[in-house]
């Protein structure tokens, strides 16, 4: 027990001294912020697409399924406003530079998403598929409202 013990010390100690000299390169905070909100609209596509599919009549209801998608929308709608920061206008992306010229009414648009989605999801745990079908809709709506305006065609 012993031998186990200074042995994991001596890991530890080791462990310590190999991250405690790596060193840590910071990336471009403009291609991170990039990065990270086009990481979290993929993460809203994946949710959104199974939804639109059910609501279409693409694929059968899943009532359970649609609720899951929608719980994780009305979180992850709070998310792609914080990579939008000042200069990630540039760079590989489709945000068009009236983002920052109309900052204001894109801070209401992407607000506006948080609210639909988060009624999307109360809606969603009710079962009611003419309710949550017309919600969608509206969020839906919600969604494209902005990308006529902020989001390049591709």
């Amino acid at each position: 027990m012993r031998f186990f013990h200074s042995g994991w010390r001596i890991g530890l100690v080791v462990l310590v001294l190999v991250l405690g000299f790596t060193p840590v390169q910071a990336g471009d905070p403009i291609e991170e912020a990039i990065t990270y909100r086009q990481s979290a609209y993929k993460m809203i596509v994946w949710h959104v697409k199974p939804m639109t599919a059910m609501v279409k009549g693409k694929t059968d209801w899943d009532a359970d399924a649609f609720n899951h998608h929608a719980k994780a929308l009305a979180k992850l709608s709070r998310f792609p406003i914080n990579g939008f920061i000042p200069g990630s206008d540039f760079g590989d992306t489709r945000a068009k530079e009236e983002i920052w010229e109309n900052w204001d009414d894109f801070q209401t648009k992407m607000n506006a998403l948080i609210e639909q989605s988060q009624v999307l999801a109360k809606i969603a745990a009710s079962k009611d598929q003419d309710a949550i079908t017309q919600q969608f809709i509206k969020t839906a709506r919600t969604c494209k409202s902005c990308h006529k305006k902020y989001r390049e065609k591709n």
